[in-house]
């Protein structure tokens, strides 16, 4: 039993040190760092 949840375990950590690793490479590329960021409410109340 003990065995068994060990070796769960350090599947789960590998898997999310994975996943982890996945996404810091994927977030750039779905959300680019914007340098200023679009005052959408500041926007629609102006007009």
């Amino acid at each position: 039993m003990s065995e068994k949840s060990r070796t769960l375990k350090s599947i789960g950590s590998k898997v999310r040190d994975r996943v982890r690793q996945w996404l810091d490479e994927l977030f750039p590329v779905i959300f680019p760092p914007v340098p200023c960021p679009v005052p959408v409410r500041g926007d629609r109340s102006r007009r």
